[in-house]
C-alpha cells in the first residue's frame, strides 16, 4: 500500500524521459486523429508500471493499458476509462468514484486478475457497464454503492465486505465467485444470473430480484427480506440453505399444488437430549406456507420415517420438541388442529418442517 498522501500530477511523473502528461496527450490525438502528426503518436501502454498515488483525475484514459501496473492511492474521479485494461493491476485505495456529478466512466473495460490485497478500492457513482472482473480479489471492503454495473461479468471473483448497495447490477453475472457479506441492498440485480457461487451472510434486502436466477449456490444466512420477485425469480438446486436465511416475502419456498418431502426434528420428553430426524410427506390436501425464513408450517403430514440422529436407529415412533403431548408415528398422519395461516407468524399452530435434510439438521445443531 502505498504511504504517499498527496496525488502526483501526471506532469510531474516520467516514463520512459516522458512526463506522463504528454504521454496522455498524444494517446488523445492518435485516438481522435485531431492533430497533424497524430499519425507519428502512440497508443499509450502503462503496463507494468509504478503509478501510485497519481491524479488521473477526468483525464482521457479510453483503451490504454495498464496490465501489472501497481495504481494504489491514484485517483480517476471523472476519468474516461471505456475499454481500458486494468487486468492484474493492484488497487489498494484506488479512487475511481464520481464527486460533484462527474462520472467516471469504465464501460467495456477489464479488471482480470487485479487485487485491492485487502485495502479499501472505491468504485462508487460511476459507469463500470460491460466490465469484466473475472479472477479479481476484491478483499477489502470496496465500494460499488450507487454504481452502474449493468451487463458486468464476476467469473471466478473473490470479494469481501463488499458495498453494492443501490447499485444497477441488472443482467450481471456471477460465476464461481465468492461474495462474502456483500451487501445488495436496494440493488437492481433484475436478470442478474448467479451460478455455482457462494453468497454466506450476503444482504438482498430491498433489492430488485426480478427474473433474477440463482442456482446451486450458498446462501447460507443470506437475507433476502422484502425483496422484489416475479414469476421468473428462480432458485434452484441451491446448495448449503440454511434455516435462518430470510427469504424475499413473495416467494413460497415450499410447493404450493401436490405432495412433496419435508424434514423436522423431534424428541422424546423434555428432558431428553435425544433427537430424531421426521422425514415426512406433505399431502396434496395439506395447507402448506413459510414466512420470510426457510421454515415452513403445514396442517397435516404423513410420516415416512424416524432416524436417531445419534445412532442412525429407525424408531417407530417419537414427539415434537415443543409439544411433548404432540406424536410423530411412521405409516400415520399427524394433524394439528386450528391451523394458523397466517404466513408471517413463524412460531404458531402447524407441523413446522424444513425442506431439505441439511436445514433440519442445522436446526438441532445450534438448538441444542
Amino acid at each position: 500500500m502505498s504511504k504517499t498522501t498527496e496525488l502526483r500530477e501526471t506532469k510531474d511523473v516520467m516514463i520512459n524521459g516522458v512526463s506522463l502528461d504528454k504521454i496522455l496527450e498524444n494517446h488523445y490525438h492518435y485516438l481522435h486523429h485531431d492533430h497533424k502528426d497524430w499519425k507519428s503518436m502512440k497508443k499509450a501502454n502503462l503496463s507494468g508500471l509504478d503509478l501510485k498515488d497519481i491524479n488521473f483525475n477526468d483525464a482521457n484514459l479510453a483503451y490504454i493499458d495498464f496490465t501489472d501496473s501497481d495504481l494504489s492511492g491514484s485517483s480517476f474521479v471523472g476519468a474516461n476509462c471505456i475499454y481500458a485494461v486494468f487486468a492484474n493491476t493492484i488497487l489498494d485505495n484506488t479512487v475511481f468514484r464520481c464527486v460533484d456529478g462527474s462520472y467516471s466512466c469504465f464501460m467495456h473495460s477489464s479488471f482480470m486478475h487485479s487485487k485491492t490485497e485487502g485495502y479499501k478500492a472505491d468504485f462508487s457513482n460511476s459507469i463500470f457497464n460491460n466490465a469484466n472482473f473475472e479472477n479479481a480479489i476484491l478483499d477489502g471492503k470496496c465500494n460499488f454503492s450507487n454504481t452502474s454495473l449493468q451487463l458486468a461479468s464476476f467469473n471466478h471473483t473473490y470479494i469481501e465486505n463488499a458495498n453494492f448497495k443501490k447499485a444497477d447490477l441488472s443482467d450481471a453475472i456471477f460465476t464461481n465467485v465468492k461474495l462474502i457479506r456483500a451487501n445488495f441492498d436496494d440493488a437492481d440485480l433484475s436478470f442478474g444470473y448467479f451460478s455455482e457461487s457462494s453468497l454466506p451472510a450476503a444482504s438482498f434486502k430491498n433489492a430488485n430480484l426480478k427474473s433474477a436466477y440463482f442456482t446451486k449456490c450458498n446462501i447460507q444466512g443470506a437475507n433476502f427480506k422484502n425483496a422484489l420477485t416475479n414469476e421468473y425469480t428462480i432458485f434452484e438446486g441451491n446448495a448449503h440453505y440454511h434455516y435462518k436465511t430470510i427469504m424475499p416475502n413473495t416467494l413460497m419456498i415450499c410447493p404450493e399444488e401436490g405432495s412433496f418431502i419435508g424434514y423436522k426434528i423431534g424428541a422424546i420428553s423434555e428432558y431428553s437430549k435425544k433427537r430424531f430426524l421426521i422425514k415426512l410427506e406433505i399431502l396434496e390436501s395439506a395447507k402448506r406456507l413459510n414466512g420470510d425464513t426457510r421454515v415452513c408450517r403445514c396442517d397435516k403430514a404423513k410420516v415416512l420415517d424416524i432416524i436417531n440422529i445419534d445412532t442412525k436407529e429407525h424408531v417407530n415412533m417419537c414427539s415434537s420438541c415443543y409439544d411433548y403431548d404432540f406424536k410423530y408415528e411412521v405409516g400415520k398422519v399427524s394433524e394439528v388442529n386450528e391451523f394458523d395461516d397466517n404466513r408471517w407468524v413463524d412460531y404458531t399452530t402447524g407441523i413446522h418442517f424444513f425442506m431439505t435434510k441439511q436445514e433440519a439438521l442445522d436446526w438441532v445443531d445450534e438448538t441444542l
